[in-house]
């Protein structure tokens, strides 16, 4: 567990050194027709560019450009039967989404220089819930079958739950070093 806090400890002091003292950031939203087409942050001498270039939806393609240079992209297209989104990093291809509108199924294809990660499943939707079924994952040339389900549903059914809270966004770093012992303790870190 002390090296646990001490790896802890050194990632919060790289983040406070990482922060600049004060940071004067200029956001602007740009507008199109009454849709937003990009979002522009500048600090400094440096800025950044979200840009939304539409399709059939917004954010179907878009393009990630940080100080003059195309950082990434998301370029989708669907036909009335299946709908592709790909993602680009540095003009590099790292991410290939497919899902066919009349069944469900959904292929995602995850790779880099040295491998392919291939997920396949199965997402059905309704009004008031979404279903995504994980089937198969392959990677190296190796399969497994996979039985995996997440639902979201509209509503909820609240339940009362016991024990302490703990509020993430106003923890201090000894809140923090608390909540890992106390899981380290409990087997779960």
């Amino acid at each position: 567990l002390d090296l646990a806090g001490q790896e802890l400890n050194a990632s919060f002091d790289e983040l406070k050194r990482a922060m600049p003292e004060d940071i004067e950031l200029e956001v602007t939203f740009y507008i199109y027709k009454n849709k937003l087409a990009c979002i522009r942050m500048e600090e400094g001498s440096s800025d950044m560019e979200l840009r939304f270039l539409g399709g059939d939806y917004r954010a179907q393609n878009m393009e990630l450009e940080v100080d003059g240079q195309n950082y990434m992209e998301i370029k989708g297209s669907s036909d009335k039967k299946e709908e592709t989104i790909e993602a680009f990093f540095m003009g590099m291809p790292v991410m290939k989404f497919s899902y066919d509108y009349d069944d469900g199924d959904f292929e995602c294809y995850c790779y880099d220089d040295y491998e392919q990660l291939q997920i396949d499943g199965n997402i059905q939707s309704s009004g008031k819930e979404m279903t995504m079924e994980l089937e198969r994952i392959t990677m190296g040339g190796m399969s497994v079958n996979v039985d995996g389900t997440v639902t979201v549903k509209k509503g909820t059914d609240m339940e009362r739950f016991d024990g302490e809270e703990f509020d993430i966004g106003n923890a201090s770093e000894s809140d923090f070093m608390a909540l890992a012992q106390a899981l380290y303790a409990l087997g779960i870190y």
